[in-house]
């Protein structure tokens, strides 16, 4: 059911609604846009590539901040990872 409120799975029947209005999500990113989105409790099985950095990780799902028209550009996505880690309060060990 978690999976599929986040947009990871089909929805087959009911509504998810995001500040009591109905959001239709058809995959992951019309989860991120509606606000919603899915931290898997195995993480390092499920939501991260371990081999990339933070800043590759955040990017991945938010391509259109990083990548205008199918280029990724590093500097862009070391900006938006920069703001994701400050706004989400993310400690490095």
């Amino acid at each position: 059911l978690v999976r599929a409120i986040a947009g990871a799975d089909p929805i087959s029947s009911g509504a998810v609604h995001v500040a009591g209005k109905p959001v239709h999500l058809n995959g992951p990113a019309a989860a991120i846009r509606a606000g919603v989105v899915l931290v898997p409790e195995d993480r390092k099985a499920q939501g991260v590539v371990l081999e990339q950095t933070i800043g590759e990780n955040l990017a991945f799902g938010n391509f259109d901040h990083v990548a205008p028209k199918g280029w990724v550009f590093p500097k862009a996505v070391q900006k938006f990872a920069e703001a994701g880690i400050s706004r989400l309060g993310v400690k490095g060990k």
